[in-house]
C-alpha cells in the first residue's frame, strides 16, 4: 500500500528509525554500528536528525493515507481524495426527473455522475495532493541532509531522497484511470 511505498526508500537505505512499544521513534543501532568512528557528539547529532526526520514524514505518510481512503458519503469532510459525497442538486434532479425516465437512463444517470466524480478526485490527485506530498516530503528529507554534515550519511539521505521520488512518480502511477 502507500505507507509501505513511501518507507521503503528510508528503509532500503539504512536512515529508517525503530519504533519503541509505545510507538515513539528511537535511534537504529544500526547507525552506531556503521559511523561508530564518529565522536559522540556527531553521532548524537545523526540520531536526532534522522529520528525527526522519521517523526516527520511519519506524520506525513499517515496524512496522506487518510487522504486516500474513500469517502463515500458517509463523513462529511472535504480533505479526501476520492470524496464521492453526494451533492442535494444531484438528488433532487434525480428526484425530479424519476417518474419521466427509464430504468437503463437512470442506471446512466448514476454512471455518468460517478465518473465524473472519479476523474474530479484523480484530477485532484495528479494536480494537488500528488505534488503537495512530494514537496513535503522533499522538504523533510533535505532538511536533514543541511543539518548532517557527514557525508556517507548524506549519501543515504540522498539516495533515499531519488527512491522516494520514484516511488512518489509510481504513487501517481495509481491515478491514471482509462474511463472504463
Amino acid at each position: 500500500g502507500i505507507v509501505n511505498l513511501l518507507w521503503a526508500p528510508l528503509k532500503n537505505n539504512g536512515i529508517a528509525a525503530l519504533k519503541s512499544k509505545d510507538s515513539k521513534f528511537i535511534p537504529n543501532p544500526v547507525w552506531r554500528n556503521d559511523f561508530g568512528y564518529y565522536n559522540k557528539v556527531f553521532l548524537d547529532s545523526i540520531d536526532k536528525n534522522l529520528v525527526l526526520l522519521n517523526e516527520k514524514l511519519n506524520t506525513i505518510i499517515n496524512d496522506a493515507k487518510e487522504k486516500v481512503h474513500i469517502n463515500t458519503g458517509e463523513f462529511i469532510e472535504s480533505a479526501k481524495v476520492f470524496n464521492y459525497a453526494i451533492e442535494i442538486e444531484f438528488v433532487e434532479e434525480v428526484a425530479g426527473s424519476i417518474d419521466k425516465i427509464d430504468g437503463d437512463t437512470f442506471i446512466e444517470l448514476i454512471f455518468n455522475y460517478l465518473d465524473e466524480k472519479t476523474n474530479d478526485c484523480l484530477d485532484y490527485a495528479k494536480n494537488d495532493f500528488i505534488p503537495k506530498l512530494r514537496h513535503e516530503m522533499i522538504e523533510a528529507i533535505q532538511t536533514t541532509r543541511n543539518e548532517i554534515k557527514i557525508e556517507n550519511i548524506n549519501r543515504a539521505i540522498s539516495q533515499s531522497k531519488i527512491q522516494l521520488e520514484e516511488s512518489i512518480e509510481f504513487l501517481q502511477s495509481w491515478f491514471n484511470w482509462s474511463g472504463t
